[in-house]
């Protein structure tokens, strides 16, 4: 995970690492099987979410590094 990525969950949402963060994930997957449509909706979203700003960052520092 890109350390801005990380940083910015740290300090929002309380999640140390990866390890935390993948916990974090997979109990939002099992709410979302109990959840309403639309929250079981982002809760599912939730992972392609991170990836895709994990992807942004990423790319952000090769655009820089260029």
């Amino acid at each position: 995970m890109h350390r801005t990525l990380a940083r910015q969950l740290r300090r929002v949402c309380g999640i140390e690492d990866d390890a935390a963060l993948a916990c974090v994930l997979q109990e939002a997957a099992v709410l979302a099987g109990t959840a309403s449509a639309p929250l079981a909706g982002l809760l599912g979203a939730l992972p392609l979410l991170f990836e895709r700003v994990d992807s942004t960052y990423e790319q952000y520092d090769r655009d820089l590094d260029l």
